[in-house]
């Protein structure tokens, strides 16, 4: 690949920052995108991670047609959630383990 990933990460939890240095260190990737439900947060982020796009509501995040892969580093419940959202956006989606809380959600992933 000869250009730049353009990459989101939903969830500003601890378990991002493995996800989001990694994509900030990578000349391949560009972390473009952010989303958090802690608005605050969110900003502090945004500013320090030095990311123009920042997010309350994944979904708008999932909107935008520049970001290409998301990672999901939400809570573990709100996983199959978040994932088949992105996946129907038809977003690449990396998901922080545990996949799911049950084989069901897996199998609906």
């Amino acid at each position: 690949m000869d250009r730049q990933l353009n990459v989101g990460v939903i969830g500003l939890g601890g378990i991002s920052h493995a996800h989001i240095k990694p994509y900030q260190a990578n000349p391949r990737s560009n972390l473009m995108a952010i989303c958090d439900i802690d608005e605050a947060w969110l900003m502090r982020q945004s500013k320090e991670l030095n990311v123009n796009n920042a997010y309350v509501d994944y979904r708008d995040l999932l909107a935008n047609p520049e970001v290409e892969a998301v990672s999901v580093c939400v809570p573990n419940y709100l996983h199959a959630e978040v994932v088949i959202a992105a996946l129907e956006a038809g977003k690449h989606v990396l998901c922080e383990k545990p996949m799911a809380v049950n084989a069901d959600e897996a199998r609906a992933m």
